[in-house]
């Protein structure tokens, strides 16, 4: 079995969040270092690839009127 012909910009490099209730709210920014493809074949013979990404999540916002902002390392799943 071969694997399917992978897109030329098959996932976000960068992807921001924002999410916010009331006087809170957080930025999350996460920045792809690694990615590892996994193809998932479809009943009509086509296919969806689900990228693991792993890299940096930097986030930054206002939780219970409190200051929040760290980074750390993390993974996110991208369906293609």
């Amino acid at each position: 079995s071969t694997l399917p012909m992978m897109p030329d910009a098959p996932f976000p490099l960068v992807t921001v969040m924002k999410a916010g209730s009331g006087d809170d709210h957080l930025n999350i920014v996460f920045t792809t270092e690694r990615f590892t493809p996994i193809p998932i074949g479809l009943e009509s013979d086509g296919y969806r690839i689900i990228w693991e990404l792993t890299g940096v999540y930097e986030v930054s916002g206002i939780i219970d009127r409190k200051p929040v902002s760290y980074i750390t390392t993390g993974y996110l799943e991208y369906v293609a």
